[in-house]
């Protein structure tokens, strides 16, 4: 037999040796810890996250938006809930031609959804004047006017609607308004693309008493 050779790694471990459980654990968690090492460099790295929108595409999207809204607010008959005011300044009026007319009005606009093809937009105008008379001016509110359109869903620039227009004698005092009950028929169609809005209301009010007294021959208010 040959004798074993000397030497710290050619040494015959002895089992019942503390030593030698030792050197046997050391040499253990070595392998271990290059084997984890070996697969963990072999996983797939994690997906990175998506870079953020750039900030230039965040801001043409939110002024896209903002004028979408715009060009809505400006149409009368838009599916958008709006109270647009309209303030008119008339000089040149009054018994003497020299006083001047103040008239605001209001004018609250309400889209209902009857179908998916069809909108019901009531648009009502609710007058607040000051009104030259031969004593002074005169303040109050004037007629009321509600109209109601029937407008079908929009196809391409143009939009149309369609509906009855009434005019009730609420005004609050007799100077500022005609005292009569008034109906008829509307129209309204408005052209939208781009900046530009454009558009037309027409409507025919005939005043009720006037056309039972006069047997339907003398109606006609424009």
């Amino acid at each position: 037999m040959f004798p074993a050779e000397s030497g710290p790694w050619q040494q015959q471990l002895d089992p019942y040796d503390p030593a030698s459980a030792v050197v046997v654990f050391t040499h253990m968690t070595r392998f271990l810890s290059a084997l984890i090492c070996a697969t963990l460099l072999q996983l797939p790295t994690a997906a990175e996250p998506a870079p953020a929108e750039p900030q230039a595409v965040q801001e043409a999207v939110q002024e896209a938006q903002t004028e979408a809204l715009a060009t809505e607010a400006q149409n009368p008959i838009s599916n958008l809930v709006s109270v647009p005011f309209q303030y008119n300044l008339t000089p040149g009026i009054g018994p003497n031609e020299n006083q001047t007319q103040s008239l605001l009005n209001i004018q609250p606009v309400v889209p209902f959804s009857l179908s998916p093809d069809l909108t019901l937009v009531t648009r009502t105008i609710l007058p607040v004047l000051s009104q030259p008379t031969a004593t002074g001016n005169q303040n109050g509110i004037g007629d009321l006017n509600p109209s109601f359109f029937f407008v079908p869903k929009a196809r391409g620039a143009w939009t149309f609607g369609f509906g009855p227009t009434l005019v009730l004698p609420t005004a609050s005092d007799s100077s500022l308004g005609r005292g009569k009950w008034s109906a008829g028929p509307a129209a309204v169609a408005v052209y939208s693309k781009g900046p530009w809005v454009a558009g037309a209301l027409v409507s025919h009010r005939q005043a009720t008493d006037q056309c039972v007294a006069a047997g339907l021959r003398q109606c006609g208010e424009a």
